[in-house]
């Protein structure tokens, strides 16, 4: 969940905060900042896949397995488990947390604030376009995921082995057969 968040995807909490990085740099019309907040995010996507990949999916290092490796304890894993809840908490419903925290911060610094949320981070002050597309985004997402989710064939996926690998060892199995 926290690497869903750090990448973006919508309902976190890490879109919505994207979201509004864009849509300030949109409004102020600094393309160049939008363009390098895009690529950071592409980037941090591709690397956060990576270790995700390496950590659930890849082998034990051997020096890793010489050690007794436990679960965590059942209080780390309810933090854990608190910090996802509150990531999709603030991502359906940023405005308690701009209400409650940001808005009276941003006051007491001596700084106006002007600016209206509601639901999935959509800023309702801003130029109806703008909003469109953040909803537009959303609906998009949450459709692919449906889709992916529909054409998985039930044991496509095993824990041990990641999906390109396995598409590998299926490639090299036909041209086995082949030869």
């Amino acid at each position: 969940m926290v690497t869903a968040a750090i990448v973006g995807v919508p309902l976190t909490n890490g879109f919505v905060a994207k979201w509004f990085l864009y849509n300030a740099a949109l409004e102020s019309g600094q393309w160049i900042v939008l363009i390098i907040a895009w690529l950071v995010s592409t980037l941090t996507a591709f690397y956060m896949l990576k270790a995700t990949v390496s950590v659930f999916y890849g082998d034990m290092p051997d020096w890793l397995k010489q050690h007794q490796v436990k679960e965590a304890p059942f209080l780390m894993q309810m933090g854990m488990a608190v910090l996802a809840i509150l990531c999709i908490i603030f991502g359906l419903a940023p405005q308690i947390l701009t209400q409650w925290v940001i808005a009276p911060g941003v006051k007491a610094l001596g700084f106006s604030w002007n600016l209206s949320f509601t639901w999935l981070g959509i800023q309702t002050t801003s130029n109806s376009f703008y909003g469109a597309a953040g909803v537009a985004i959303v609906v998009l997402a949450l459709v692919i995921g449906w889709i992916i989710y529909r054409l998985m064939q039930p044991g496509q996926f095993h824990l041990q082995v990641p999906m390109s690998l396995q598409v590998e060892i299926r490639c090299l199995q036909t041209i086995r057969r082949n030869s």
